[in-house]
């Protein structure tokens, strides 16, 4: 009988068994299972060599988002390596899983050209051309805009390093507002691959497609188009893929509208009223009222018309002496008053700001609608003058929230834990000891603040002046939007805000 060949561990389980290890919510044992095989069993001594950094140092950990991914599928998933790449695209794992190149050459082996198209150089007086490509990935499956390689024969020529990291998304923001509708997501990273710098611009499938392109634009760009990307190419879209934009469209609508009318029949038809955003008309069957025209520009949790759960929790409280459309006067104590639009932005922001805040509790509650599980919360708890627990029933006490995201919330909220992945406190000198000196200086680039991030995570209670490192985070918060840079310094929010409450506790 032949003997089966164990296969090897792969780069992006051991990113995972590392975010795992770091968790500790999970025993050894438990990890072993999570990732043995017929054809594998994960050895108990390799698992010690990957904890202690013996083995696979190189790997970055898995994020939060791969985390779970993989373990919900577990068992499930028929291809886990994919789910994970899809989780995180440009996780530095998937990158070099993806961009991998051919024995004893430079050139890369590109298999799925629907999915990624090369760019010899990087030139952003180019914008027509990448928003037509931007488009047409946004518009299928999504994809990757390659720069640095050579599209003929794949091969890697790279680019600067720093050119697109540095480059300021706000600007191609600008330019993709200006010509698309509505506007697509994308990312940036750099990669070095064969020893050079590869540059990659990452575009997830829209939500709402089609992407219409909104004005001419030299050769690229006609209006009235929408762009697709086939095999090897951008071009106008096909009827075909089309119509199953359109019937997907049809699909999604017939979900929501069953969605609402579950949520009608459980709150009793009779309680429920319909909200006419345009005049501010709110009709039920115990009659009709009308909101302020002033105030209906400023209904924040409304968006292009419809509304969105996902934006973050309710934000607005109608108070006050109601006058009926007939002129006879309804017995309705209050008034309207200022509302709180909250999303992870704002939640963030008013933080490290340490502004005012008029309805701390939706910050709160907003921690039940995000996709974010690492966001400061603790302030926000002080403010409203909660518990830790009462503050995880808060969450768990929001309608409409995912509840997934609410459980883990509950979870780091009472425990008061950290974001997991923080460096050993050794690492992270000489910052580390220059920030609890407030002798650092601001970071000035990327790097700088990557750093200074990891540096942070190590602080623990009684090393954390918030006058002093609160202003440094906004600013890298607001001065560094590479996706690396603004992870890790989200991260360090999120850890000083549980610093600061503990402090606040001892």
């Amino acid at each position: 009988m032949t003997k089966v060949r164990a296969r090897n561990i792969e780069t992006w389980e051991v990113a995972l068994i590392k975010a795992l290890l770091m968790r500790k919510q999970h025993t050894k044992d438990q990890i072993i299972s999570l990732f043995s095989r017929p054809d594998r069993t994960i050895n108990p001594y390799r698992l010690s060599e990957i904890a202690k950094g013996e083995a696979f140092a190189e790997v970055s950990e898995a994020e939060e988002v791969q985390v779970s991914t993989y373990l919900k599928g577990f068992g499930k998933t028929e291809d886990p390596r994919r789910a994970f790449q899809e989780a995180s695209p440009l996780h530095p794992v998937n990158l070099r899983l993806l961009l991998s190149v051919r024995e004893g050459t430079d050139q890369l082996v590109i298999e799925e050209t629907d999915r990624l198209e090369c760019k010899e150089s990087l030139n952003f007086g180019s914008k027509a051309a990448y928003a037509r490509a931007i488009a047409a990935f946004a518009n299928a499956r999504g994809g990757m805009l390659l720069f640095g390689v050579r599209d003929a024969d794949k091969k890697v020529v790279g680019i600067n390093s720093g050119k697109l990291k540095g480059y300021d998304p706000a600007r191609l923001n600008q330019y993709l507002m200006s010509v698309l509708t509505p506007v697509p997501l994308w990312q940036k990273e750099e990669v070095e691959i064969a020893g050079k710098t590869v540059g990659v611009i990452f575009v997830p499938q829209a939500t709402e497609r089609p992407l219409i392109c909104t004005k001419d634009d030299g050769s690229d760009l006609r209006e009235g188009d929408i762009y697709f990307r086939y095999p090897g190419e951008n071009r106008r879209i096909k009827h075909a893929e089309l119509a199953a934009i359109i019937n997907e469209k049809k699909q999604e609508a017939g979900r929501e509208w069953g969605s609402i009318l579950r949520r009608i029949d459980r709150a009793g038809i009779e309680n429920v009223a319909l909200l006419n955003v345009e005049t501010g008309l709110v009709e039920g069957r115990s009659g009709r009222f009308l909101i302020d025209e002033a105030l209906i520009p400023k209904l924040q949790f409304i968006s292009r018309g419809h509304f969105s759960e996902d934006q973050g929790a309710p934000a607005l409280r109608l108070l006050g002496d109601v006058e009926a459309m007939q002129g006879a006067t309804v017995d309705v104590t209050a008034e309207v008053v200022d509302h709180v639009h909250v999303n992870d932005d704002v939640l963030i922001e008013a933080f490290v700001t340490r502004s005012p805040v008029a309805q701390p509790r939706l910050f709160i509650e907003h921690l039940a609608y995000t996709t974010k599980l690492w966001l400061p919360v603790f302030a926000f708890v002080r403010m409203v003058g909660l518990t830790d627990e009462a503050a995880a029933a808060l969450v768990k006490a929001q309608k409409g929230a995912k509840p997934n995201m609410v459980k883990r919330q509950e979870g780091r909220i009472v425990s008061r834990s950290v974001p997991l992945g923080a460096a050993k406190p050794a690492s992270a000198e000489p910052t580390r000891s220059s920030i609890i000196s407030k002798t650092l200086a601001e970071p000035a680039t990327e790097e700088d603040s990557r750093v200074f991030s990891k540096a942070v995570r190590t602080l623990g209670v009684g090393e954390v002046d918030a006058d002093y490192l609160l202003p440094l985070l906004h600013h890298c918060w607001h001065t560094f939007h590479d996706q690396g840079s603004r992870l890790s310094i989200q991260y360090a929010i999120a850890h000083v805000d549980v610093i600061l409450h503990k402090q606040e506790a001892a």
